[in-house]
């Protein structure tokens, strides 16, 4: 009897929370883009060093939140390209709120090339996702689409984007996406989409 409550207990201690995962004795989130490291002043240091660049922030940054792992195949689906995912890089669906108190969301590419090398940062806004899918779909000049996609409001370009980047897109026909990102019924509508912190 004692033998069972002590299996027991070490089963019920070993069960690591919904998204985590033991890595021997050390409690590991799932997803890489979970690790508080993203969040920590250090990464806002360098995300900020890329502010007014090309491929930067627009902003200073104050704080990184809502981090989910983005989906390579589907962002290079509409043409934007990112180094793969590796054990020196990241790509992260992540939220940013500027010192501005304004704020965006996002794809967050880090890549850290080598010793004596800075990290290799890269932003790409959700609005400029959506930019790539609608050119991708000819939705600007298309003139039989089965909808109307609404191409100006901004929280429609960002749930948009965002599916992309998370890979919950999964149009039949172009402009699907812009009518579920319209739908406010529509699950897809729903900010925090993962389950980052």
């Amino acid at each position: 009897m004692r033998t069972m409550v002590l299996i027991a207990s070490m089963a019920a201690t070993a069960c690591a929370p919904p998204g985590y995962h033991y890595d021997g004795l050390t409690i590991t989130p799932n997803d890489p883009c979970w690790l508080p490291e993203f969040r920590a002043p250090p990464a806002i240091s360098w995300v900020n060093t890329t502010v007014g660049g090309p491929n930067g922030v627009p902003y200073r940054v104050e704080s990184i939140s809502n981090l989910n792992q983005a989906s390579h195949n589907s962002l290079a689906t509409v043409g934007l390209h990112f180094i793969p995912s590796g054990p020196n890089s990241s790509l992260c669906h992540v939220d940013l709120t500027f010192v501005n108190g304004k704020s965006d969301s996002g794809v967050l590419s880090i890549y850290y090339p080598g010793e004596y090398a800075d990290l290799q940062i890269e932003w790409v806004s959700d609005t400029k996702i959506a930019a790539a899918l609608a050119k991708l779909d000819g939705l600007r000049s298309g003139h039989k689409l089965l909808v109307k996609p609404d191409l100006k409001t901004p929280s429609v370009q960002q749930c948009v984007g965002r599916a992309v980047a998370l890979d919950l897109a999964g149009e039949q026909f172009p402009g699907q996406l812009w009518a579920k990102c319209a739908d406010p019924n529509n699950p897809i509508t729903r900010s925090k989409i993962g389950n980052g912190p």
